[in-house]
Parts: structure tokens; C-alpha cells; sequence
């Protein structure tokens, strides 16, 4: 498909900015220095990600009629937000995107899962060129009810590995597959754990090509769910034995934030490769909060917490941030340009208005910078954030508070100092 026309319902924008209009003939509204995209049936942001010509890529997936039908959706812009083309992807099943990343060829990879019904029965991974046109596409059946791509790299050769999970009664393994360029397997591995649930997250690729996965463990006896790490080979081979960090977190229960939560995150843990080792981002729950008690399967997290690990699986250091509203969702984690970590999310104050955050920390996770952007009227949160030196773009998923179960995703840009920026002035 071609450019998809945008149309932004009055009512929505009413609800969120003032002295809101749309120019007939655009695809794009810009009000209060936020630029909204979206229909009248919504969609949810995934992903963003800077494109090597200094525009942005988002990602996610578009409700595709009243009936809630999905396809997964591709949008690249320029460094101001302005809409270069948008393309949705699937056939007559429903398809999602949980992340899209640029390639080295200029063209992107989106990974997610498709399937006719709630459980998506297959892992979904398509390869585009520049453009945004299909180069290949490949389906991963799973078994029993379903298998999901959360996340994937690029390897070295520049072929791919995507990661995330089998869904089944009776266990549920991380998932891993290694691709080479045109999208054939070249090896597949099931990591099952007859006490444990496993969600794969996010996958790095090492120094030497290693692949390096953080999961979200969860042992059947207590429910409750923590961060692990797996190390394998470029070939699959397991460079250590699977390491789980029970005194790390707790974690909230993902399955709150999977794929077909409206407007919620999927992105719960991130794992960031470093030359020493791998820093972990994980939301986690702290227990002993003043007026903010714990629930480990509710969904709810209250703070978000960085560690970091060597290539052996020992911790070198750990951080938490509890300060950071209530039900805090975190959806993305990059290095900034200091070499520490961009994190971004939002979460909701206790006059319960919705803001997206952006937490700076230093190359040993200390807290450098912070930054609240309250959007009233909605609920927003932060799906992403590029430092470009004298700003920072963020890319958001948005919910006008007054419709019902309708999403926009958007773009802004802020100040050194989180205050948005409206280039109409």
C-alpha cells in the first residue's frame, strides 16, 4: 500500500490541545508542538528509531476497522517529524510490529507475530528496502497456541536474529532464530524450562558477534518474574549457562503489556550491549513504597532498574529509580552521546495526569538528567527518544481521554530541558 491518508477527528484534539484545525489535503496535524498520525480506529506506537539521513522510523500496528482487525505498519519521516511515506503490512490475518530497526542497506527490519484470531499463531519478521517495499517476508509458526517476535538485530554478516516466545499450556520457551540476509533460517533454538515461564525480550548482538538475550523468567511455584540472561554463540552454541537474577526486580507480569493490551508497552526489559558486558533495563517493583502497594501480576510497575553484567553473568553494578510516578511503563533504552543510557516511558502523577519521562544516566547508571512532559487530556506515554545534540525527538503513543479505545502515535521535539518545542511559533 501507498501513503495512507490521516484523518484526525476534531473531538480528539479538542480534548487534548486548544485551537486544534486540520489543513485539508495533509496527512499530519501539528498543535502545541506535538505532530499527531492516526485514523479513526487508532494506532499503537511500538518503536521509534533514528534513520541514518537524521529522520525517524516508527513501527507498530494499525486497528484496521471498527472490528479491531491489525496490520503491522512502517512510517518514515524527516528530522521534523514530516511524513515521508507510511506502509502497513500482513495479509487477511492480524499482524503487529513490536519493534522496526534500519539495516545497513538503508532499508528496515520489523519483527512481531500474525495469526487469525487473539493467539497469533506465527512469529512475523519483514525485510524493506528504503522505501518501505517488501523484500522478503517469512512467518515462524509455533505450536499450540502461538509464537511472538519481540525483538531483533542485525548481526554481523548482516543477517538477523529475532527473539521472543512459544505460547503453550504446559510450558513456554524463549525463542530464538537466526536468519541470514534473505530471511532463511539458519538455526532455531526452544529453551524450555519445565519450572519456569520464559518471555524473550530483547536480544544484543556482542563484540564478536554473540548473541545476548534478556528474558523475563517467571517460576511457576510463586509467579513471580524476574530478569535471566542468555549468552549463545553466533551459531546457537550456549556460551554460558542460562543466569537468572531472582534478587533483581520483581518484575510486573508482562503478559499485562503483550501484544494485544491496547496502548500498552511490550518493552519491559531491554538489554544494551557494551565492550565490557551488557546493561540490563528492566520496570521492576520496589517493595516498601509509601502508599503504593506491591502487585506482581497486576501489571503495575513502580520503578524502572538498570544493572549491569560482565561477560560471564556477573553483576557489576545495579541502580533503581523509584521516583518516577506511579504505574510507570518504560519503552525504550539507547546509549545517549555521553555513553551512558537514554531511557524513555511514561507514567501517570498523583493528580493521576498522564506524562511521557526521560531519564539520562552516566555509563555506570547514575542518574545525570530527568525530565516530566505532562500532555493533559490523554493518556501518553514515550515510545522512544533520540538525543540529537541540542534536543531530543520522542516518539509516543497517545490516547485522548474523552474516545474510547482510540490511539494516535506522534512525534515531538523538546529542549535540553524537556520542554516541548513548537516549531509554529
Amino acid at each position: 500500500m501507498g501513503v495512507k491518508e490521516k484523518i484526525l477527528a476534531v473531538i480528539c484534539f479538542c480534548a487534548v490541545f486548544s485551537n486544534c484545525s486540520k489543513a485539508p489535503g495533509t496527512t499530519t496535524a501539528s498543535t502545541s508542538g506535538v505532530k499527531l498520525y492516526g485514523d479513526r480506529y487508532g494506532e499503537i506506537l511500538r518503536s521509534f528509531k533514528p534513520t541514518a539521513d537524521g529522520g525517524y522510523v516508527f513501527g507498530g500496528y494499525t486497528i484496521t476497522s471498527a472490528y479491531l482487525g491489525e496490520q503491522g505498519f512502517i512510517q518514515k519521516t524527516d528530522k521534523n517529524g514530516n511524513l515521508s511515506w507510511f506502509q502497513t503490512y500482513g495479509g487477511p490475518n492480524q499482524e503487529i510490529f513490536n519493534i522496526v530497526q534500519p539495516t545497513s542497506d538503508g532499508g528496515f527490519i520489523a519483527a512481531g507475530s500474525s495469526g487469525p484470531d487473539y493467539y497469533h499463531d506465527s512469529a512475523y519478521i519483514v525485510k524493506t528496502d528504503g522505501e518501505g517495499t517488501v523484500i522478503w517476508q517469512k512467518y515462524f509458526p509455533g505450536y499450540l497456541l502461538g509464537a511472538y517476535f519481540h525483538d531483533v538485530k542485525e548481526t554481523p554478516d548482516h543477517g538477523f536474529v529475532a527473539i521472543g516466545y512459544c505460547y503453550a499450556y504446559a510450558e513456554n520457551p524463549l525463542y530464538i532464530v537466526r536468519l541470514d540476509q534473505s530471511g532463511d533460517s539458519l538455526w532455531t533454538r526452544k529453551i524450555v524450562d519445565s519450572v519456569h515461564n520464559q518471555i524473550g525480550a530483547s536480544v544484543a548482538v556482542g563484540p564478536n558477534g554473540e548473541i545476548a538475550i534478556a528474558s523475563a523468567l517467571e517460576t511457576w511455584s510463586d509467579s513471580i518474574w524476574h530478569p535471566a540472561f542468555t549468552y549463545l554463540s553466533q551459531y546457537g552454541a550456549s556460551l554460558l549457562p542460562q543466569i537468572s537474577f531472582p534478587n533483581i526486580g520483581p518484575m510486573p507480569w508482562p503478559e499485562n503489556g503483550n501484544t494485544w493490551q491496547w496502548g500498552t508497552s511490550t518493552n519491559y526489559e531491554k538489554i544494551i550491549s557494551q565492550p565490557d558486558g551488557f546493561i540490563f533495563v528492566i520496570s521492576s517493583d520496589l517493595k516498601g513504597i509509601t502508599g503504593n502497594p506491591i502487585c506482581h501480576n497486576c501489571g503495575i510497575s513502580l520503578s524502572v532498574t538498570l544493572f549491569k553484567v560482565d561477560f560471564s553473568g556477573n553483576i557489576l553494578w545495579t541502580h533503581s529509580y523509584d521516583d518516577l510516578g506511579n504505574n510507570v511503563v518504560f519503552n525504550d533504552a539507547v546509549v545517549n552521546p555521553q555513553g551512558g543510557i537514554l531511557i524513555s516511558g511514561g507514567a501517570v502523577d498523583i493528580s493521576n495526569t498522564n506524562y511521557c519521562w526521560l531519564l539520562n544516566t552516566d555509563a555506570n547508571g547514575n542518574r545525570v538528567s530527568q525530565y516530566f512532559i505532562p500532555i493533559k487530556g490523554t493518556t501518553t506515554w514515550a515510545c522512544g527518544a533520540v538525543n540529537t545534540g541540542n534536543s531530543y525527538a520522542i516518539g509516543v503513543t497517545s490516547s485522548p481521554l474523552l474516545t474510547n479505545r482510540v490511539g494516535f502515535f506522534g512525534f515531538l521535539d523538546t529542549d535540553l530541558n524537556g520542554k516541548i518545542i513548537d516549531e509554529s511559533k
